[in-house]
């Protein structure tokens, strides 16, 4: 397996030689095929160099390239992107995928929604973030493993209340600090001072979900008008944002 797996990869090196020396540049390359950024002049060269490739790894009889335009290709990296063909077809991969397995993690469904919107429709980020109606589009989810636990706490109230295991929650103006608290480390000794969030150290370690983001839990549906459920969309532009910027310089 890992001979074919790096025999391929030298063969696609070397088709990537072969163009980059006539000025047709690749612009990605993953394990199985390159997307390249050239001339319509160099349309010939471009398909004689791919010819001459098959016949030198001796794909000219099975295993031949198979080709496709793009008129937009964006990405961050090898596995994030969105790419639109010449025909209109969409194809998406990682930050940019909106539409999951039941398996996948659906986590802020409305960030690549928003990008989509974007490239393809020339949609404001912020416009078809602050006009989505669906609530489901604005959540993300929390689960924890083995001895960790889930905790939300209440700064005003100081109060902590532990959570499921797994939990559903979205980014809100204002809500609850939700936490993971991971078991005291073997040999730690608590300090029992406190620190400048008010957190006396016991030994116990935690960490906040969200850096610097107040939640709201949702794990049961409670149907209503979108303003009501008080959604900070600033995050979900960020997020949107920190993708775009990487993109677009």
């Amino acid at each position: 397996m890992y001979k074919v797996t790096i025999g391929n990869q030298v063969e696609i090196l070397m088709l990537i030689e072969l163009l980059e020396l006539e000025g047709i540049h690749c612009v990605s390359a993953n394990t199985d095929g390159i997307i390249c950024l050239f001339d319509k002049s160099l349309d010939e060269t471009y398909y004689r160099i791919c010819k001459e490739w098959e016949i030198i790894v001796g794909n000219d009889t099975l295993g031949q390239l198979e080709y496709a335009e793009y008129k937009l290709f964006a990405q961050t990296s090898v596995n994030d992107y969105i790419a639109i063909k010449t025909d209109g077809e969409v194809k998406t991969k990682g930050d940019f995928v909106s539409e999951y397995e039941l398996n996948k993690n659906k986590s802020a469904r409305i960030v690549p929604l928003a990008l989509q919107q974007y490239f393809i429709n020339n949609i404001p980020i912020e416009k078809t973030i602050r006009e989505c109606t669906n609530i489901f589009d604005f959540t993300l989810g929390a689960k924890s493993i083995g001895k960790n636990k889930l905790v939300s706490l209440n700064k005003e109230k100081q109060e902590e209340i532990q959570l499921p295991k797994i939990n559903r929650y979205y980014i809100s103006k204002e809500g609850i600090y939700l936490l993971k608290k991971l078991p005291r480390l073997e040999k730690s000794i608590p300090t029992n001072q406190m620190d400048i969030f008010g957190n006396i150290d016991d030994g116990e370690r935690q960490s906040r979900v969200e850096a610097d983001s107040l939640q709201t839990i949702y794990n049961k549906h409670v149907n209503k008008n979108i303003e009501k459920y008080d959604i900070n969309y600033e995050y979900y532009i960020e997020r949107c944002m920190t993708i775009l910027n990487k993109i677009i310089k």
